[in-house]
């Protein structure tokens, strides 16, 4: 496959050359290498011109662009070792793009190319060590950047930490500096923040990242306190008691602040802006060593920011409280923000603060609820998803909601409120005349005329609507909903389950008619979240609600029409789930599904031979004997070496034939023990002895013995315990054995009980069933009798 790709290359090579002015054939160019792959033979002797065309444009001041885009492509595609061979000098090339006078889109360009090289050679030991020595000029190049290609050093500067944090650690003081400055301005880049959190981990880690630890603490706390400050301020004339900082650490250095409102608040809500995505960059980002987070803090201040609302500051207008209205809502969306990410990093740890989070976050969305204007999107719709997008974060990793009810109730409103279709509607005026204020008669009907004529005339509906108005807050609300029945749906109350099933078929009935959904369902993301609030009803069905389940199916076929992919796709999956649980295939089997064919089969032959074992009909206290007896024999057998044989007795064994057994192997072992003949405890167990009786259906039933005396009540009681101890007998002297040998257990069978009086008026039937250890080990001790009697 070389040879004709270094033929491709080759012939591309000379149009390379020829068309490096004419961008549309550069850019088709560069569209064939992607998509070809030119620069991925493994034979490096195929690039090697190639290669020094690509540095001599480095080289060449004119042809820098063109030559950083094709080594771009080359980094991407080429193997090995063409990388390792080149990589040192392509970076001293960056080094000299960045130094030299170039326009910026070059600068910008050279970032871009050595975030690509850098990462990958920290895996080659020998390559590092060259690219260490080339570090701190690379570094000190970019520390003095300009202000238009700022963004691009920025971040190649975070490359470098991440990649060598040790050897950028000369560097820290500088580049702290460096981002303190940016801090103070109003608008502050997001590589500059994302900067400020790598510096944690800039310089040496110690003893089991001991420095990376004590750094990253630091800078926790001087966000927690730069924020408690910023947020005293701008709540500074509420008549609030303050925030309190718990670290004794400096705040962040900050400008100073006007005297006006309108400036002050602008620069103090930039730099709650600021700090909050630092502390959510600090949360999120993952860390080289194990830190503590105070979460205690950082519930406070999230709570602090949001104790103040849009509703507090209109009650009592003043110009002080209506100019901060207009940041308070982007104030909360950068709390909750960071509420976000502190959940998204402790996860269930948070457990034990989820009243507090719970009752902020439902509290923060009845504050900020609005009006709903048809086809219009709503005021604050972005805070409200955020909020909603923090609950679902909080559902899937908790899996959890709240011990009290109230907060469920409020939740379910507000969700009900932002999920609804819009609806128009219209308010009839009456006219009164101007010259009387009686009403005049409606002016007669004028005949039709020919041709087109306008029906709504004096009636004008007709307005500036967005379709898919709010589309993206009844997604998010639907998810929450979705995700709120699958945790805790079972548990909610009756009332609130009932309410949205009410929800969900009125909305659904829409569905039926295709193309006619109503605002906001005319987005097929809001038709698909709301199947899926209906699956949720049928998988996690409420224990005192009524189910869905059918009404899904009708739904569902409706659906599974739909125009839309993502709707009728995901309709069908669902259907044949309902379908499922309505109709199950077939029982679930219990095996593990690596077993190799040897198993299975001697798994089945046992089953066959089991299945054929049960018709037989011989019972023994309320169950089947004859897999007990055939045991007995397959065993004896087994033992002597015999091959096995069949069970082929008759169905049914006489009842002579079962006493004579019993009381030849009872003989025996009171031989065998030195006891002598007890008449009664043969009697005892001569009368436990199965007999056979057909019922109606053709069954078997053990039946015991009984005194054809009337005795009172309280007497057949005790004599009922009394049999139950005599029915014993066979076990006391099947344990008596196994003690002898200490090697079974045995346990005393359970018999069917039948008390038959001399008028034949009561008849009490109790019925046990042995379990599967009792009849093993009672086939252990039938075979050692049956050994006894054949040696004997």
């Amino acid at each position: 496959m070389d040879a004709p790709m270094e033929n491709v290359i080759f012939a591309f090579k000379s149009e390379i050359i020829k068309n490096t002015k004419e961008i549309s054939d550069f850019t088709c160019l560069l569209q064939l290498t992607d998509e070809n792959k030119f620069f991925s033979l493994q034979k490096t002797y195929g690039l090697q011109e190639t290669i020094s065309y690509i540095h001599g444009c480095l080289n060449t001041s004119k042809l820098r662009t063109e030559g950083l885009i094709l080594l771009e492509k080359l980094i991407e595609q080429c193997v090995t070792e063409i990388f390792t061979q080149n990589a040192v000098t392509w970076i001293r090339f960056i080094v000299q793009c960045l130094e030299s006078h170039d326009p910026v889109v070059v600068k910008r360009l050279s970032c871009h190319v050595g975030c690509k090289i850098i990462p990958l050679t920290v895996n080659f030991t020998a390559l590092s060590k060259d690219i260490i020595s080339v570090l701190p000029q690379l570094l000190a190049t970019l520390i003095s950047a300009s202000s238009e290609w700022l963004t691009a050093s920025l971040k190649l500067l975070g490359v470098c930490i991440q990649s060598y944090p040790g050897p950028c650690g000369t560097f820290k003081t500088k580049l702290e500096a460096m981002v303190m400055e940016l801090f103070k301005e109003q608008s502050v880049p997001k590589e500059a923040i994302a900067l400020y959190v790598l510096l944690a981990r800039c310089g040496g880690g110690g003893n089991k990242g001991i420095r990376f630890t004590e750094a990253w603490s630091y800078k926790f706390q001087q966000i927690i306190t730069s924020l408690t400050e910023i947020v005293n301020l701008l709540y500074n004339g509420l008549n609030i008691p303050e925030l309190a900082s718990t670290f004794s650490v400096p705040v962040l250095p900050m400008r100073e602040l006007p005297e006006t409102y309108t400036n002050r608040f602008n620069i103090l809500s930039s730099y709650h802006h600021t700090y909050s995505l630092c502390l959510q960059e600090l949360l999120s980002q993952p860390f080289p060593a194990p830190v503590k987070i105070p979460v205690s803090d950082v519930i406070k201040l999230v709570t602090k920011v949001l104790s103040v609302n849009i509703r507090d500051l209109t009650v009592r207008p003043s110009t002080e409280r209506l100019l901060l209205s207009g940041y308070i809502s982007t104030l909360h969306s950068d709390a909750v923000l960071s509420l976000h990410s502190l959940i998204s990093r402790c996860k269930t740890l948070l457990l034990p603060y989820s009243k507090s989070i719970i009752t902020v976050m439902v509290k923060e969305l009845m504050s900020f609820r609005t009006k709903v204007v048809y086809g219009q999107n709503r005021a604050h719709s972005s805070l409200r998803q955020i909020v909603y997008r923090t609950l679902v974060l909080w559902l899937q990793t908790t899996k959890s909601f709240t011990i009290t009810t109230e907060e469920e109730d409020w939740l379910v409103q507000e969700i009900l409120h932002d999920v609804r279709p819009h609806t128009d509607t219209m308010k009839t005026v009456s006219i009164k005349s101007k010259k009387s204020d009686s009403f005049e008669p409606p002016p007669s009907k004028k005949k039709k005329k020919g041709g087109y004529s306008e029906i709504s005339i004096g009636i004008s509906t007709q307005k500036k609507v967005d379709l898919e108005a709010n589309s993206e807050l009844c997604m998010v609300a639907l998810e929450v909903l979705y995700w709120f029945l699958t945790t805790v749906g079972c548990q909610l109350k009756q009332k609130i389950v009932e309410e949205l099933q009410d929800f969900l078929i009125s909305v659904s009935i829409t569905f039926r008619c295709k193309g006619n959904y109503g605002i906001p369902y005319v987005d097929d993301r809001c038709r698909h979240s709301l199947l899926r609030v209906m699956q949720a009803f049928n998988t996690m069905p409420h224990p005192t609600a009524s189910s869905l389940l059918h009404y899904s199916l009708s739904v569902l076929r409706c659906t599974s029409q739909d125009s839309s992919l993502l709707v009728s796709s995901y309709s069908i999956e669902s259907l044949q789930a309902c379908e499922a649980l309505i109709h199950a295939r077939a029982p679930s089997y219990n095996v593990l599904k690596k077993v190799s064919r040897e198993v299975i089969e001697d798994k089945t032959d046992i089953i066959q031979q089991d299945k054929a074992l049960e018709r037989s009909n011989i019972f023994l206290s309320g169950q089947s004997t004859s897999s007990l007896f055939e045991s007995v024999r397959e065993k004896h057998n087994k033992d002597n070496g015999e091959s096995k044989k069949s069970f082929t007795e008759k169905t049914c064994v006489e009842k002579n034939v079962i006493e004579s057994n019993v009381e030849d192997i009872y003989e025996r072992k009171q031989k065998q023990w030195g006891h002598g003949d007890s008449e009664s405890q043969q009697s005892r167990i001569i009368d436990h002895t199965v007999t056979m009786s057909t019922n109606n259906q053709g069954q078997m039933k053990s039946n015991l013995s009984s005194r054809n005396e009337r005795q009172s009540p309280l007497k057949e009681q005790d004599d009922t315990i009394m049999d139950t101890d005599v029915d014993t007998t066979i076990g006391d002297f099947m344990e008596s054995r196994v003690n002898q040998k200490d090697t079974v257990e045995s346990s005393t069978p359970e018999i069917l009980l039948r008390e038959n009086n001399s008028e034949g008026v009561k008849k009490e039937e109790e019925k046990h069933t042995l379990s599967t250890e009792d009849q093993e080990n009672i086939v252990d001790m039938l075979s050692t009798f049956v050994d006894i009697d054949e040696d004997q």
